[in-house]
């Protein structure tokens, strides 16, 4: 299961880069294909720090590792579920 938090906190110093290296450490089914297919959809920039992300893009983050750890089943709290159009697209393909 995978459950995406809304107010996920990072170390100060990681980049999106390091969120996805630290989640591949973390899940055994990480799939960095789709992790960085997804990383390209959303636009993210790679290189820019967690902490001046805007909140939509904090939340990219979240979905993209929640999608990306290729779960059995997925969970999310409060505004995550207006990315749900998106997920179901995402979980058909890759």
């Amino acid at each position: 299961m995978s459950l995406v938090k809304e107010n996920q906190k990072y170390p100060e110093y990681f980049r999106v880069a390091d969120a996805m290296s630290a989640a591949a450490m973390l899940f055994p089914t990480w799939d960095a294909g789709y992790a960085k297919s997804l990383v390209a959809d959303f636009d993210l920039p790679q290189k820019r720090r967690i902490k001046k992300l805007s909140r939509g893009m904090l939340s990219a983050v979240g979905i993209v590792i929640g999608l990306a750890s290729r779960p059995h089943s997925r969970s999310s709290t409060s505004r995550t579920s207006d990315w749900m159009p998106l997920r179901d697209r995402c979980s058909t393909t890759g």
